[in-house]
């Protein structure tokens, strides 16, 4: 198959000679004519909104340098179809492979020098035409660190494929190298900000991207930076294959002759990257991921102390009683003051405990059980790849940012997370093929109101959960008058009681009682301050008893929560989002009619998939609409993940939706699983699973007596 150039006629050889010649001078002035196609970017929200961040001069400024950027963008990709389109101002560039799309920051279009951008479109356009991530194994995709490490390597190897095939873009390389301190700064920043620590693997990726430019630019020494001994001794013993890594590209006749020659080179690179250098890496993830098990830990033992435990769903711990255990009492006032130290809601920074207080947490964790080790880790891999997702958008930024004068690197990007970033985290080779639409958050087609059913279904199902509601409804009324006699805040230099979490912390950091502020007062209750999801599988497997007991559930919550005033909402899912019962609507009869049809909805043409992930987004999206200072999302699932092809994307993977709602929202997702092997017991960070259907009202009943009692507001 030819990737060679598509040209409008046989009147455009002189041209396409002088393009091959000299890209940067020839395009431009060919753009009007060989690349007469209309722009794609008409029903592209993103393009289209970006520029309504700019005046109409600036506007222009954009879009006349967008026109020039796409013909050379389209030409070194040898894909004169792929979009050319605008991003998010100052959120970089990137090459999206599933979409196949390069986006482009308008910011930079505006204020930095053509050579930069010349060489960054020209970079993107590069992945495009010989990046292959589909021959990565989705089992090391899915390996914390292995994305970090492998774009380091194909980066460089992208630019030299670009140097070698266009030898001018290599007068380019000034304008856009030569800062990666700053980017090794700005990463370190975000780690301790995320994580409180340092990865040993993002230090190694990060020493491979400035050993290729020092090689590059025949600069004297070897390893300039200061690194921990073994992240050296792996890049030292390591750096000769990553080199030979990323010399392995083909020439621009190869990749004009055969689509299979760009993929052995290829699969040689990753043959290298998985073989010879995988096994000595990972040994860095591994110290990472102890590192972020103690972290878990810590963050475990805050909860037990500020008293916002989960009761019978989260993690039965007693994390104070097993520090005093393991740790010496001067140890124990080391930990407690870093912890009283930090803000609120943030990581310890573990690297500013005392060596041999670091190797006593590693020495405690190590003694736990084997359950609580496993979730542990788990926890502490999510983490990683987390912060890996937030590490390469960043990394994004930054390095787009550094033009002439400042330096930085742009990078493409190998997929993480986000909008054309996410690494395939499931059945990568099934999302080769773009989905039908640009952008990932415009469904609204597939978001319906389900068709009125015989109420009398309803009242039904209402009679057989009658004592059950009845009990709900009598616990959350207690629970509320408590609140309303008993809600305190520790926060005050005087009261009644003290708060004894935040007692011990004053102590440690040497708070005299006269100055301590940890006394409890009285607050005006905020009762019904709650916005509620309650969000059910509707995929054929629920279909029977499954989905007559999760009706039977969902109706005995509704009827106490819509008495009590409490906020709440009713969706159901499978490869559709189906809208019973809005924020704010009544719980009236045409409501119920329509919840009426939720069991039959398990037996229809669209209870094939279980769309998960993109369920959640969705609820996710309108929850965060809500002024409300609790917020909850409360998923009832009995299998995997399996999302349809509309929506077998990177954005709507159940774990980066998960994470990007942990991070960037004040919404909690708890997830409920009807028994074993569904997706609650791998990915959820809250939740239960390996319940019977008959138990659902009781185990459903119990979390929202938690939520309400004992969550405090963020």
């Amino acid at each position: 198959m030819s990737l060679g150039f598509q040209s409008t006629g046989d009147s455009h050889e002189a041209e396409r000679s002088s393009i091959e010649r000299d890209p940067l001078s020839s395009l431009e002035s060919l753009s009007a004519v060989a690349f007469a196609a209309p722009r794609s970017g008409r029903n592209d929200r993103i393009h289209q909104s970006a520029l309504e961040h700019f005046s109409e001069q600036e506007r222009m400024v954009i879009m006349q340098r967008l026109d020039l950027l796409q013909a050379l963008g389209k030409f070194v990709a040898k894909d004169f179809a792929i979009p050319v389109l605008l991003n998010e101002p100052g959120k970089g560039w990137h090459w999206n492979f599933v979409e196949n799309l390069i986006r482009v920051d308008p910011e930079d279009l505006l204020h930095k020098p053509l050579d930069f951008l010349r060489f960054v479109v020209a970079h993107e356009g590069a992945h495009r035409r010989i990046t292959r991530f589909d021959l990565i194994e989705e089992s090391l995709i899915r390996e914390p660190g292995y994305s970090f490490m492998s774009n380091a390597i194909e980066d460089p190897r992208i630019n030299n494929f670009l140097v070698a095939a266009y030898e001018r873009f290599g007068l380019c390389l000034d304008a856009v190298y030569g800062a990666e301190e700053r980017a090794r700064e700005r990463s370190t920043e975000l780690a301790q900000q995320q994580l409180g620590h340092t990865p040993r693997f993002m230090l190694a990726g990060l020493e491979y991207i400035s050993r290729w430019y020092r090689e590059l630019a025949q600069l004297n020494g070897h390893l300039t930076h200061e690194l921990p001994p073994d992240v050296r001794e792996v890049v030292e013993e390591t750096l000769g294959a990553a080199q030979e890594s990323w010399s392995y590209y083909p020439s621009a006749d190869e990749v004009e002759a055969s689509f299979e020659k760009v993929a052995e080179y290829q699969q040689q690179c990753h043959d290298i990257n998985r073989d010879r250098i995988w096994p000595k890496f990972k040994t860095l993830v591994e110290a990472d991921l102890q590192n972020q098990q103690v972290q878990e830990f810590l963050k475990e033992l805050e909860q037990e102390m500020s008293g916002s435990g989960w009761g019978d769903f989260g993690p039965d711990t007693n994390h104070q009683t097993e520090l005093e255990q393991h740790l010496s009492e001067e140890q124990l006032r080391e930990l407690l003051e870093q912890m009283g130290e930090k803000s609120p809601g943030k990581p310890v920074a573990l690297d500013g405990l005392s060596k041999e207080l670091q190797q006593k947490l590693k020495e405690l964790i190590d003694s736990l059980s084997e359950e609580q080790k496993k979730e542990l880790r788990e926890k502490a891999a999510r983490s990683l790849k987390r912060f890996e997702g937030q590490l390469q958008q960043d990394m994004e930024r930054l390095f787009d940012q550094m033009s002439s004068g400042s330096g930085g690197q742009p990078n493409a990007g190998f997929p993480f997370g986000g909008y054309g970033m996410g690494a395939p985290q499931g059945n990568s080779r099934n999302l080769q093929m773009p989905p039908s639409l640009v952008e990932p958050d415009e469904y609204s087609e597939e978001i319906v109101r389900p068709d009125g059913s015989d109420k009398r279904r309803y009242e039904q199902v209402r009679r057989e959960g009658f004592r059950e509601a009845q009990e709900l409804e009598q616990e959350l009324r207690r629970i509320f008058k408590e609140r309303k006699n008993n809600r305190k805040d520790a926060a005050h230099r005087s009261g009644k009681n003290i708060h004894i979490g935040k007692r011990i912390r004053e102590i440690a950091k040497d708070v005299s009682p006269l100055k301590s502020a940890s006394w409890e007062r009285k607050q005006a209750p905020l009762e019904r301050d709650y916005a509620i999801t309650l969000l059910v599988d509707q995929t054929g497997s629920m279909s029977g008893e499954k989905i007559h007991e999760a009706f039977k559930a969902l109706v005995m919550m509704a009827e106490p929560l819509e008495r009590l005033r409490v906020n709440f909402e009713i969706l159901g899912f499978n490869s559709r989002l189906n809208v019973y019962k809005t924020f704010g609507e009544s719980l009236n009869d045409p409501t119920k009619e329509r919840l009426s049809g939720i069991e039959q909805e398990a037996k229809s043409n669209h209870a094939n998939n279980t769309d998960d992930g993109w369920a959640i987004h969705l609820a996710v999206e309108r929850l965060q609409r809500m002024n409300a200072r609790r917020k909850f999302v409360i998923v009832c699932t009995d299998g995997a993940s399996n999302p349809s092809p509309a929506h077998a994307h990177p954005f709507f993977d159940l774990d980066e939706v998960l994470a990007r709602t942990e991070l960037g929202s004040d919404i909690e997702v708890i997830g409920i699983g009807l028994g074993s092997h569904t997706s609650v017991d791998t990915h959820y960070n809250r939740g239960i699973s390996g319940i019977d259907a008959n138990e659902l009202a009781a185990h459903l009943s119990k979390i929202l007596q938690e939520i309400i009692e004992n969550v405090p507001p963020r």
